[in-house]
């Protein structure tokens, strides 16, 4: 015999229906996953823009890069990345992805305007891990 209305959840299929007269449509998602997609490539690009200019940046006497100060920068890339990315999950499960979107784009943003702005290694290195992919 069957019971009468839904059948009870058993919690764990992970996920959550929309609201009765909320219906997602590719239209209104489209822009959301565009914009997501965008924040994922620039973050991407960064490094690769790193590695494409560095031997210029080592060539340039005023920004006093040596290679072992370049190393240590695209060191320390690579371990914000680590860094963001292991946080990244977790966070988000605590605030909800939106918050934590905004924010990862918006140290990203601020740590490239550090990098874009600095004349010396100091600063250039103090931007880059302030990038970490989100």
């Amino acid at each position: 015999m069957c019971p009468s209305g839904p059948p009870p959840s058993s919690g764990t299929s992970g996920t959550a229906a929309a609201p009765a007269g909320r219906r997602h449509t590719f239209r209104s998602v489209a822009p959301v996953l565009a914009l997501c997609w965008l924040a994922v490539f620039f973050d991407g690009m960064d490094v690769n823009v790193y590695g494409a200019v560095m031997p210029h940046l080592l060539d340039d006497p005023g920004l006093g890069l040596t290679p072992g100060t370049a190393g240590t920068i695209g060191s320390w890339t690579t371990f914000g990345m680590l860094i963001g990315a292991l946080g990244t999950g977790t966070l988000t499960d605590w605030l909800g992805r939106r918050p934590v979107l905004v924010t990862s784009v918006l140290l990203f943003s601020a740590g490239s305007a550090v990098c874009a702005l600095s004349g010396t290694a100091a600063p250039f290195g103090a931007g880059a891990p302030a990038r970490p992919g989100a």
